[in-house]
């Protein structure tokens, strides 16, 4: 993980190198750490002129952020260059170590991989559950291992940076 931690250094902005420099030296990201990044989050998209929002919390503590109602082509144009600046300059590199640190403590490249570990891991599948069998599942949008619906399913996913975006999952109303 200290490699890995060294990566991320490589492209972190000033804001989060005194983050990870110290999950360094403690040997991973605090919760705390984490916590604190999703809150400067929401707070910097509220100053922005954002209405306030909840973020999605999965069982494993991973945060993401909800799909929100569909504004003008001028509104979703703000929204990204907003995202990127509270989410992609202030904390990509933390959330990505915190999701990994939890959901793909392996460093699998391949992403499902990184799920199908961390869904055994989790008690979401029996220890047997095989990778093709999760590609195939995932390919025809048929699941009979898992429930799609399963918070700790989906706390995988979000872990390992899959975001699944269901009905069912709330939305945030930015304006």
């Amino acid at each position: 993980m200290n490699d890995y931690i060294d990566q991320l250094l490589t492209w972190a902005s000033k804001d989060e190198k005194p983050v990870l420099e110290r999950a360094k030296k403690n040997g991973g990201l605090s919760a705390s750490d984490y916590e604190k990044a999703w809150s400067d989050y929401k707070s910097c998209m509220v100053s922005r002129g954002y209405k306030p929002f909840e973020l999605i919390k999965w069982p494993n503590g991973v945060y993401e952020m909800p799909s929100h109602m569909v504004g003008t082509q001028k509104q979703e144009e703000k929204y990204a260059e907003d995202y990127h600046e509270c989410y992609g300059k202030k904390i990509m590199a933390i959330d990505t170590l915190y999701t990994a640190q939890v959901g793909n403590p392996s460093l699998y490249a391949d992403q499902t991989e990184g799920v199908a570990d961390c869904l055994k891991r989790s008690g979401a599948v029996s220890m047997d559950f095989s990778i093709s069998t999760f590609k195939s599942e995932i390919g025809a949008g048929k699941y009979s291992q898992f429930d799609i619906q399963d918070p700790k399913v989906r706390a995988c996913f979000a872990a390992n940076d899959w975001h699944m975006g269901l009905q069912s999952d709330p939305y945030a109303q930015l304006w």
